[in-house]
């Protein structure tokens, strides 16, 4: 469901609260970020036994959640003009200049310096909020781009080291088959540190899904190609554009896996009849289509067979 919300100037007033109730934990600064900027701004603060306080965001703005797009507009500060906690959130009901227009809002209690932000009524993920003192709402947004608040621009080390280490086990190595039982078993584990990581959210980037991708590419079951290829859609959706050519490796690698003829030829080795592609259905993706992920055209294959006949090269 895509909420779309027009935010309009107010004044900051007042809350009426409900007498003995507890409303310290809400008070503060709390912003909602993309990445390195801010989004939404909400203010709460005491004044004379209650509360005063405002959410500041921009003009328009088109959300589903976790994503946000056709941002425009000025900032504006929208009344908050009742609050009432309910259980373990405050909700909250702002109004723009015109009384008649009204948002609700459910705030959750804040812990350890973060809360979470959504529309009452809707079935939409709450925006995370973190206790932020003097934030602004950012005012330099693409309105053609579509922002995920699951953004980060900053990777996380703890994949890159598990993608280094892959691709350690595979450069000027001396390919044996007790090599690749061995290396098999390092796969393994990688497979599950990256599991861990994404278990507990602490793949943020573009980047750390594309790594993440080739960690899966070099499973063993259908099941880890296909992990691979929704982890490099990930990362392409995060703007990763590089992760086109994980993203068509793996989806050819998946179909080989479930007994399909492969779409993107790139999936290669070297048949007793010289063919260097494995089964390939080259019908449905055109040439010209498969430049725009950036895949190899026919003439680079002669390049590719002189690789694959090196000893001891092991394609990725």
């Amino acid at each position: 469901m895509k909420k779309t919300l027009i935010a309009c100037a107010a004044f900051t007033l007042g809350l009426s609260m409900a007498a003995g109730q507890s409303i310290a934990s809400y008070v503060g600064i709390w912003s909602v970020r993309i990445d390195t900027q801010t989004f939404a701004v909400v203010t709460l603060a005491m004044d004379k036994g209650g509360l005063v306080g405002n959410i500041t965001l921009p003009e328009r703005f088109e959300t589903n959640g976790l994503t946000i797009s056709n941002i425009s507009g000025a900032v504006h500060e929208n009344l908050i003009e009742k609050a009432v906690i309910e259980g373990s959130t405050l909700h909250l009901t702002t109004h723009s200049t015109d009384p008649t227009e009204k948002d609700e809002w459910i705030m959750t209690l804040p812990a350890g310096g973060a809360s979470s932000l959504r529309f009452a009524g809707m079935p939409m993920a709450a925006w995370p909020m973190q206790s932020e003192p003097g934030a602004k709402v950012s005012l330099s947004w693409n309105k053609d781009r579509t922002y995920s608040l699951l953004e980060s621009s900053v990777s996380s080390p703890e994949m890159a080291k598990i993608f280094a280490e892959d691709q350690r086990v595979r450069t000027g190595v001396t390919w044996t088959s007790e090599y690749a039982s061995k290396m098999a078993l390092g796969d393994d584990q990688r497979r599950e540190q990256v599991r861990n990581l994404l278990e507990k959210g602490k793949l943020r980037s573009g980047l750390d899904f594309e790594r993440a991708a080739f960690i899966f590419q070099h499973g063993e079951k259908s099941q880890d190609f296909l992990l691979a290829h929704v982890l490099a859609l990930a990362a392409l959706a995060k703007g990763q554009n590089s992760a086109s050519w994980i993203a068509s490796v793996s989806l050819d690698r998946y179909l080989l896996a479930i007994g399909q003829p492969q779409i993107l030829g790139t999936q290669m080795n070297i048949g007793l009849d010289g063919s260097l592609r494995k089964p390939y259905d080259s019908t449905l993706v055109s040439e010209s289509l498969r430049r725009q992920l950036g895949l190899q055209s026919p003439k680079d294959e002669v390049e590719q067979i002189k690789l694959l006949a090196q000893p001891g090269f092991t394609p990725k």
